[in-house]
């Protein structure tokens, strides 16, 4: 077997994975449950409110009424001036595309394991790897849908996709060259990782440390710096590891980054979001023992540098967190807000295409019931519509409270509650009416006033990349007057621009 192995006797653990949905965090439970949440405290998502009329299994019967054109309220319509439909252009369904001959799209996320050094496959723990060879890389837009259908919700024209050719070694020896001796080749490291998808990154790092016997994160951070180094840093592994690494961010230290939060939860669709769980609990005995391996191949060769790097990128090394992400959201969030963070986290959201218009125009009505209509609100009828519905349901949804009504749930959401909640609910509902004018102005608040927000502008840049970049792109230009990547271009600077530049292109 060719490629790199631990010393004689060295055996991993294998990795124990994370604990199954509707283990330690139970499903979202079916309509029709008793109504109210349970204490604090216990697990779960509170059941659905009684009253609620039970969803039948499976898609909605076709042919009951139809779906009001888009555009009346809300955000602009989507489509109009020039704007291509969404869902057009993009990665072709699944199987069309990708590699010849290759298997469809990722094993399920979630099910990822960490077999470790002594597999028979080589992998590597921390970039996605499994105990089955790589599959190609999936068509975010339709594998990741997890239907029949393609949602528009989670499809689009991206900006990066996977090139065709694909060479991993190459692409590792290169990277290798481009960090070999003094100074550093960020050109060639930026024309590589820009231009590959993250499964083809995971790819390469596995082949990297399989060839070298070095860790490629770890060298990039012993090359490189700042922010440069960040994003570089970030764009390799899963998407669902990128937007576990935000989430760490996010929670991390003394305060809170919500809107991080907010916008690395809500745009996702169910597998993705079910692969954050085991990305953000990755044990910390993995990497250190991958920091022992290299520290014994240091010994071994007498190179007193590489054993100083090793013990300081493990201490450092900011991407090792072995911690649960249900409690460190808790710990740093509270009340309907922590709620309906740990809800969407279970990744149960309905993803069905058609919709029932009388079940939206009955959740129109429990919407009403529970916060205009009395005095108080009943938080509990929103998390649970919001947290659960489908997009194409929650904008139906919308259009029927804003014709029985006289206004969308945007007006309503702003009376009945507050704050951060307040914000996730106004995302969720905004998203469902124009997914790209709110990625837009979500683009426009990392970068407006004084600083820029880099966590925010470097998750949404690579989350969306593979996604719909293009059309947020085109978005923004039409709300903001300028292009997505001139105002980049402003905020940002040397390696850090050109990798956005590569990134977001023209």
């Amino acid at each position: 077997m060719s490629g790199y192995r631990p010393p004689v006797g060295f055996n991993l653990p294998p990795d124990q994975g994370y604990p199954p949905m509707g283990g330690g965090y139970p499903a979202y439970p079916p309509a029709g449950g008793p109504a109210g949440y349970p204490p604090q405290g216990q697990s779960g998502y509170p059941p659905q409110g009684a009253g609620y009329p039970a969803s039948g299994p499976g898609r909605p019967h076709q042919g009951q009424g139809g779906y009001p054109p888009q555009g009346q309220g809300g955000y602009p319509p989507q489509g109009q001036g020039g704007y291509p439909p969404q869902g057009q252009g993009g990665y072709p369904p699944q199987g069309q595309a990708g590699y010849p001959g290759g298997a469809q799209g990722y094993p399920p996320q979630g099910q990822i394991g960490n077999p470790g050094f002594g597999s028979s496959t080589p992998s590597y723990p921390g970039y996605g790897s499994t105990s089955q060879p790589l599959a190609p890389p999936p068509s975010y837009g339709a594998s990741f849908c997890g239907m029949g259908a393609m949602s528009s919700y989670y499809s689009g024209r991206p900006t990066v996709r996977p090139v065709a050719n694909f060479n991993p070694s190459k692409d590792a020896d290169d990277l290798r060259k481009a960090m070999r001796g003094l100074g550093t080749d960020e050109a060639t490291i930026i024309s590589i990782l820009s231009s590959r998808s993250f499964d083809q990154r995971v790819q390469i790092a596995t082949k990297y440390v399989a060839s070298f016997g070095k860790d490629l994160k770890s060298h990039l951070k012993s090359e490189l710096s700042g922010k440069f180094e960040d994003l570089v840093l970030l764009s390799i592994g899963t998407l669902s590891e990128m937007l576990a690494t935000t989430i760490y961010k996010a929670v991390k230290g003394a305060g809170t980054h919500e809107q991080l939060l907010i916008q690395a939860i809500i745009p996702y669709s169910n597998p993705i979001i079910r692969g954050i769980a085991p990305a953000y609990q990755k044990r910390r005995n993995l990497s250190l023992a991958l920091k022992l391996v290299s520290l014994s191949t240091s010994l071994l060769r007498f190179q007193l540098v590489d054993i100083l790097l090793t013990f300081t990128l493990f201490f450092l090394h900011p991407v090792v967190f072995g911690r649960d992400v249900i409690q460190d959201i808790k710990s740093d969030t509270s009340r309907d807000f922590e709620k309906i963070l740990v809800a969407m986290l279970q990744g149960h959201r309905e993803e069905n295409v058609n919709v029932n218009m009388s079940e939206a125009a009955a959740d129109a009505e429990l919407l009403y019931n529970a916060g205009e209509k009395i005095l108080g609100t009943e938080e509990a009828v929103f998390t649970r519509i919001l947290a659960q519905k489908s997009f194409e349901h929650i904008k139906a949804v919308n259009e029927a409270y804003r014709q029985r009504f006289g206004h969308g749930l945007d007006r309503a959401i702003n009376k009945e509650t507050s704050g951060d909640y307040k914000n996730t609910m106004l995302a969720i509902v905004n998203f469902a009416v124009n997914k790209n004018e709110l990625l837009a102005e979500w683009f426009y608040k990392s970068m407006r006033g004084l600083g820029t927000d880099d966590w925010s502008l470097m998750q949404l840049t690579l989350g969306r990349s593979e996604i719909d970049l293009q059309d947020v792109k085109e978005a923004y230009q039409r709300k903001y007057g300028k292009t997505l990547l001139k105002a980049i271009e402003g905020d940002t600077s040397g390696d850090y621009r050109r990798m956005y530049q590569a990134l977001v292109g023209n």
